[in-house]
């Protein structure tokens, strides 16, 4: 919010600057006209400023991804740069998720895939539970850490193998213990897995394709340290850290580019912790995924809100049902700040507010099939709107092919979907090779389908023909 006004005139004086200064006045005026809404946030953000003595503040929303407000407090600048602390865990984990959707890592690969010395009762432990936390290595943020991480100059695989010495708390992927010992592993897997660097893998995988300029696992961009702190490390604008949210909340778009696969960012919002026993937590009651944390949850499980919050007081979330990403950038003491930025959070909610009860919670947009019956299966579309859309591929009773259409439906809640059926039928001939007279199409109603996910790969499909009724199990089709 503000205004920027330049004078390109030298010459005529006087007259010139008045005519800028009511330019200048008026622009502002009518931005802060424009953002009147966020008021009450701004006053809030300032009010902590105040509270807690921070030298400046930085908070950026954007909702249905295009940025709706943005704004510096204090002694901060819009490109004011910090160390992010453990909101690094996010960005290192989108990292890793570039390397399994490319085939080049999976979630579920034991230690051992990579590194075959590992210690024995290590050896198991998959990436998966690596950076979920559940791995049974100790945490190592609140307690037990390794003295390596804060050493920049140790060589990357002897913090790695100084970690994986440490004895286990428990078996892995029985215990949920936060901290950065374990992405430290994960970290140094991913240079045994590609032969590069994290840091080159870092600028070629996510920092090109996303545009970030003022992000990197050191002060210096240029200079790489030997040994990067996987979970913790980063430094960061308020800025740059947004377009991996905006990628995020776009289901793994960057554009028209791709950049991780749908499902696998809902995969990495499900909450990993379910049924494990908590060693050591800064979030009583919150849950994890991979990289972030689930702080929130509707009454079917699904995250509603996740959140990477930093030890400093940088907070990255995303309030999955509004469709509302915001990242409040401040250098203080996470413990003292955390309850003033959780009503924050709610305080912006409740100025974007929106219909949360119809908002699916995934993107299913893919090829879906049953694999018993591999000769049909149908492709969603689900739009920026999350409506929904596809063709449906099958043969009729008597054997022959037959191709549906649907759409017009509605969300019924996040997990349904119902909407018409449709088929085609042409009167006309050579539509392959001279293409189709429309006037020859006519479409006529078919019944009804529903869809009820469990997930974002897993789901029920409810077929309502003119003669009967079929109820089956679907799964995504695996790229």
């Amino acid at each position: 919010m503000g205004s920027l006004c330049v004078s390109f005139d030298f010459v005529t004086g006087i007259a010139m600057n008045r005519l800028i200064l009511i330019v200048c006045l008026f622009t502002t005026l009518s931005a802060h006209a424009a953002d009147a809404r966020f008021d009450a946030v701004d006053a809030s953000v300032e009010a902590l400023r105040i509270e807690h003595d921070l030298g400046g503040a930085v908070l950026v929303l954007a909702q249905n991804g295009v940025v709706v407000h943005q704004r510096a407090y204090g002694g901060y600048a819009l490109d004011t740069r910090v160390p992010i602390a453990s909101a690094s865990k996010w960005l290192s984990a989108t990292l890793v998720a570039r390397l399994v959707d490319q085939g080049r890592m999976r979630w579920d690969d034991p230690i051992s895939n990579y590194l075959p010395d590992a210690p024995v009762d290590k050896r198991a432990i998959t990436l998966r539970q690596l950076f979920s936390l559940t791995s049974g290595i100790p945490g190592g943020d609140l307690v037990g850490g390794a003295g390596c991480l804060s050493d920049r100059d140790i060589a990357f695989e002897a913090c790695a193998r100084q970690i994986l010495d440490l004895p286990l708390t428990a078996t892995p992927g029985t215990v949920f213990d936060y901290g950065g010992n374990s992405m430290q592993v994960a970290g140094y897997l991913a240079e045994r897995a590609t032969g590069q660097r994290w840091a080159d893998l870092f600028r070629r995988e996510l920092a090109a394709p996303l545009g970030l300029t003022d992000t990197a696992y050191s002060y210096f961009p240029t200079i790489d340290a030997a040994n990067p702190r996987i979970a913790g490390g980063v430094f960061s604008t308020a800025g740059d850290y947004m377009k991996l949210l905006l990628m995020w909340r776009a289901h793994g778009k960057v554009g028209t580019q791709r950049l991780l696969n749908s499902a696998t960012i809902t995969d990495m919002d499900r909450d990993h912790t379910v049924g494990a026993r908590v060693v050591s937590t800064p979030l009583p009651g919150g849950g994890y995924g991979l990289g972030h944390w689930i702080e929130r949850k509707d009454a079917n499980g699904h995250a509603t809100l996740v959140a990477s919050r930093g030890a400093f007081g940088f907070t990255p979330w995303i309030d999955l049902r509004r469709d509302i990403a915001g990242v409040l950038l401040i250098f203080g003491d996470n413990s003292a700040v955390g309850d003033d930025v959780t009503a924050l959070i709610d305080q912006i909610a409740s100025v974007l507010d929106k219909d949360t009860h119809h908002v699916p919670f995934a993107d299913f947009g893919g090829i879906w099939w049953r694999p018993q019956e591999s000769g049909s299966g149908f492709t969603l579309v689900q739009r920026s709107d999350h409506q929904l859309t596809g063709s449906f591929y099958t043969f009729d009773d008597s054997g022959q092919p037959l191709w549906l259409v649907f759409s017009g439906g509605q969300w019924q809640s996040s997990t349904r979907w119902r909407g018409g059926l449709y088929r085609s039928r042409y009167s006309g001939s050579g539509a392959l090779t001279h293409g189709v007279e429309r006037t020859l199409v006519r479409t006529e109603s078919f019944g009804e389908i529903q869809f009820d996910f469990a997930d974002a790969d897993h789901g029920q499909l409810t077929l309502a023909f003119p003669h009967a009724t079929r109820t089956l199990p679907i799964q995504r089709f695996p790229f």
